[in-house]
């Protein structure tokens, strides 16, 4: 007699992602949204904010400016996130959110 091995039902459970990670993503996911953001609103007349970021932006252009802002953000939050500083991250994400709420606020200001 042959026997078949026994086939187990798939399980569907949701991949758990830790907090920190997640903490991260968030962080990273606000910082592009901030980038987005402040390459649309090169084209309706506002300006960057941060005085190095604008001096880096008159020498290389706002293209390579975004991109050197944006690798700030990903090394810097994942530096926070290596070390398991959760609470520093939610309060960076935190911090981000007001900057990326204001940035929307400026734009529709611009165009209203």
């Amino acid at each position: 007699m042959v026997s078949l091995p026994i086939v187990k039902a798939a399980t569907l459970e949701r991949p758990r992602t830790s907090p920190t990670l997640a903490a991260l993503l968030v962080w990273i996911a606000l910082n592009a949204a901030d980038a987005l953001i402040t390459w649309y609103s090169f084209g309706v007349g506002a300006a960057e904010g941060n005085p190095l970021l604008t001096s880096v932006q008159h020498a290389l252009g706002a293209g390579p400016m975004l991109l050197l802002k944006m690798a700030g953000a990903v090394l810097v939050g994942a530096l926070v996130w290596r070390w398991g500083k959760r609470h520093v991250l939610r309060a960076m994400s935190w911090g981000m959110l007001i900057v990326v709420a204001y940035n929307l606020a400026i734009i529709g200001y611009l165009l209203g």
